[in-house]
């Protein structure tokens, strides 16, 4: 699968390349994803999207119209996103909000971003390997269900 991830920190590549293992091309780009930045996504199945980025409904209907399929939300904000048209029809488009991992307390930061990265590529197989092409819409759900990431001595 072919992604771009906008607003990328520097302490966020190296966990992500861990969790990817080659599997998919993902671009990293520091730029933080605006309708003036949105065609850097053109040719991509899937964004990757922080709390620092746009996700207006102009720079929805863009990525739509590049043919991005797929938005995944990581970050501390969650976004409430509309997919609607203004015809009532929903958009082609899928969507996976992350935030929730964010929210976890006395956990540090680098086993977050482990977390947030693995998800981050679980989700790309499940869409990679899915041919659905109705929308779904994923909400913020409680971390207590899901498993942790442990790190080998």
């Amino acid at each position: 699968m072919r992604a771009i991830a906008y607003s990328i920190r520097s302490n966020e590549k190296e966990p992500l390349a861990l969790a990817n293992v080659r599997r998919h091309h993902i671009t990293l780009i520091t730029n933080r994803l605006t309708l003036a930045t949105a065609d850097f996504a053109e040719g991509k199945d899937a964004v990757i999207v922080s709390s620092a980025d746009e996700l207006s409904l102009e720079v929805i209907e863009r990525l739509v119209e590049l043919d991005v399929k797929y938005i995944l939300v990581k970050g501390s904000k969650s976004y409430n996103l509309t997919t609607e048209q203004s015809d009532g029809s929903a958009k082609p488009l899928q969507i996976v909000d992350l935030s929730f991992l964010y929210h976890q307390q006395d956990v540090n930061e680098n086993l977050i971003l482990e977390q947030v990265a693995i998800e981050t590529v679980l989700t790309l197989n499940r869409w990679e390997e899915s041919n659905q092409e109705d929308f779904i819409h994923y909400t913020s759900r409680d971390y207590s269900g899901m498993p942790q990431v442990r790190r080998s001595a």
